[in-house]
């Protein structure tokens, strides 16, 4: 015969008992794990410069990866929850694999034109790194592209005719 216990019954009983710990070798002592949600945004400015530079760059640019709004952290103060950072650039930037181990996590250069960034967050306690393809574009809201430079990023033309 088997008897149903409730859970606060079941609770009660097992507060009532008295706990050893770490003597009982068939069974170790557990360990507690914490685990803390973390919101994070991972964005980009830009300003466009007045002239481009020699170099042709049309614009100043800074990417970031901070905690997002909703957060409870408001900003990185340390590398209690991030490792590091890894900026993987395109290959005709200098030094394009940048590598941020202090907050703030950001990159800040200057360029023209649209192409993927490769954005690598390597967590504290987690092995392997959180990896993410960012696509920057810069060109102001409002600015005009060329037919040319909008295939140049991939964009498909698109005309619209009035009906009246």
């Amino acid at each position: 015969m088997s008897s149903i216990k409730s859970s606060s019954e079941h609770a009660k009983e097992s507060s009532s008992k008295k706990t050893n710990k770490g003597s009982d070798s068939a069974h170790p002592p557990r360990q507690e794990h914490k685990s803390t949600l973390v919101s994070l945004r991972i964005g980009n400015t830009s300003d466009k410069l007045s002239q481009p530079t020699a170099e042709g760059y049309t614009h100043r640019w800074v990417l970031f990866v901070r905690p997002s709004q909703h957060s409870p952290f408001p900003r990185f103060t340390n590398r209690d929850m991030i490792r590091k950072v890894v900026f993987k650039l395109h290959e005709t930037f200098k030094n394009p694999m940048r590598v941020i181990r202090e907050p703030p996590f950001e990159v800040h250069e200057s360029g023209y034109g649209a192409f993927t960034i490769q954005v690598s967050i390597y967590f504290r306690n987690i092995e392997r790194p959180i990896v993410i393809n960012y696509e920057l574009a810069l060109s102001m809201i409002g600015e005009l592209l060329s037919p040319n430079a909008l295939s140049q990023f991939g964009a498909v033309q698109t005309s619209t005719r009035s009906s009246a």
